[in-house]
């Protein structure tokens, strides 16, 4: 497809006097393209080289020749790539206004009196971007009185180089800053392009507003021949080019926050997960972003495993010593091996558990019913049928209880229905229940998941208060299908005990419980 663009201005006046654009343009889009993709990765591939005009000598001084009359101004070229469109200029809609924000801006060339100052090696680059946000192009071409042979268009050629360009994948609205500062520093690269934009403004622009899909654009001035190819990245640590991962790297350097020496793995957790939504690679990309961070920040290999997961710490340790390894300090560097050390690799991660607010109802009539079952025998010594079916209303048909205790009572049981679970309790004289808490860093490691434990006490079920803390073990509780339990552990971890039992002010019940003196 092509599309005519800005009108040839006669070029013997200032743009004051007769207002239009300094050349025509043209965009060729030839198919096919696609959408960007929510998630992913994309490079934007710039090629920038002379048009018919600019090809030798002689055509460059013809060139002059049609600006010579614009003795203030240059007629400038730029490429300009955001997630912002351009909008009409208020005081001449043929005219535009560029953004305030951009990914990248990309001097082409500057034509002013008998000056020709092209940028056509620097303006052949690669920039990254991420599909999550729409991608627009803005050819722009400008009467510019800001911007001039001279030190002001020195400046802001070499302001343009700086711009890394990985930089806008690093900056997406979505990273909260706290995540975003200890990754990289967007910020100093958005402020200077925030301030050239503002003084692009301040010139006469002329353009349009293009949806950049994957495939190729070609935008042609009797001066220029710019071509973007846009295409999938599906790695940026595997991509041929060194360049990519060195620019990674100086990304991830920029960053003026390290991750915390305690209480990483919280952060590097919400890294991984901005990286993901980013569109990084999970299988080399977060892996590599993870291990570069940490081993700047992190005091040992263990914590640097710690910190990438089990996911992330094998894939880490697969990437060859050129790609990754060559850049850690070689005390911080480890194997597949170390890494399944500290997380084996056919361990299984603690079950998805619903919120203390959904089951502490379900857990309130749990630890009653257990308390009626237990208390309340018939002649035969058989548990109450009412209280049975109350206790069956919080629990699957049949529930595995777990020995996690030195005495291993409750070791080897069968699956427990309601009436066995009670008559398993009394054959193991426990009688009393109650102190049920929600389970919080207080309980000390919570490798089930468990998100409530409550306490029962190897009493009679009229035992008189207050009773000793060795009468008590903990419960902690697992959730299954629907809501029910369908898992107890038992516990004789002092620390969970005493947390439910500080939750509960030492009564449960009505059962009160002597607190032990501080040692």
């Amino acid at each position: 497809m092509k599309r005519l663009g800005l009108l040839l201005a006669c070029c013997l006046m200032t743009t004051s006097a007769y207002a239009k654009a300094p050349m025509t343009y043209s965009i060729q889009t030839p198919g096919p393209h696609q959408a960007l993709k929510d998630h992913a990765l994309y490079e934007v591939k710039v090629t920038c080289s002379r048009g018919q005009s600019l090809t030798s000598n002689d055509n460059i001084l013809d060139a002059i020749a049609d600006f010579i009359l614009h003795h203030n101004e240059s007629a400038n070229q730029y490429i300009v790539i955001g997630n912002d469109l351009a909008v009409p200029d208020p005081s001449d809609a043929k005219k535009i206004k560029l953004p305030e924000k951009a990914i990248s801006i990309l001097p082409v060339f500057s034509i002013k009196d008998t000056s020709v100052v092209s940028n056509f090696g620097a303006c052949s680059r690669s920039i990254y971007v991420q599909g999550t946000q729409k991608i627009y192009l803005i050819p722009t071409v400008s009467w510019s009185s800001q911007y001039t042979p001279g030190p002001g268009l020195t400046a802001l050629y070499q302001a343009s180089k700086l711009i890394s360009p990985l930089w806008s994948i690093f900056n997406p609205a979505a990273i909260p800053a706290a995540i975003a500062s200890k990754i990289t520093n967007a910020q100093a690269t958005e402020d200077p392009i925030k301030s050239i934009l503002t003084t692009m403004n301040k010139d006469a622009n002329y353009g349009e507003t293009v949806r950049l899909r994957t495939g190729r654009y070609i935008i042609t001035t009797k001066y220029s021949k710019i071509t973007l190819d846009v295409s999938p990245l599906p790695s940026i640590v595997m991509a041929a080019s060194d360049d990519l991962r060195r620019d990674f790297r100086a990304a991830l350097d920029s960053a003026p926050q390290k991750i915390a020496t305690t209480g990483f793995e919280t952060t590097c957790g919400q890294i991984a997960t901005v990286l993901t939504g980013a569109g990084f690679s999970e299988k080399e990309d977060i892996p590599y972003a993870l291990t570069y961070l940490s081993a700047n920040a992190l005091n040992t290999k263990e914590d640097m495993i710690k910190c990438l997961g089990k996911p992330y710490a094998a894939r880490a340790a697969r990437l060859s010593g050129p790609v990754l390894w060559q850049w850690i300090n070689e005390t911080k560097r480890f194997s597949e091996t170390e890494a399944n050390t500290v997380w084996p690799p056919n361990s299984v991660e603690p079950p998805l558990q619903p919120a203390f607010s959904t089951i502490e109802d379900t857990i309130d009539a749990l630890v009653r019913s257990l308390s009626r079952v237990t208390k309340n025998r018939d002649a035969d010594g058989k548990a109450l049928p009412q209280y049975v079916n109350e206790l069956k209303a919080t629990m699957a048909p049949t529930i595995a209880v777990v020995d996690k205790t030195s005495e291993a009572l409750f070791d080897g049981l069968p699956p427990q229905d309601a009436s066995a679970l009670g008559d398993t309790m009394l054959k193991r004289s426990y009688a009393r229940f109650g102190c049920y808490a929600e389970v919080t860093d207080k309980f000390g490691t919570n490798t089930d998941g468990a998100r409530v434990l409550f306490v029962m006490f190897k009493v009679a079920k009229d035992a008189p208060s207050p009773v000793t803390l060795d009468k008590a073990s903990g419960v902690r509780v697992l959730f299954g299908t629907g809501g029910l339990v369908s898992q107890l552990v038992v516990t004789d971890r002092q620390q969970a005990i005493r947390a439910a039992l500080d939750a509960n002010t030492w009564n449960c019940n009505g059962l009160a419980v002597t607190k032990p003196p501080a040692s």
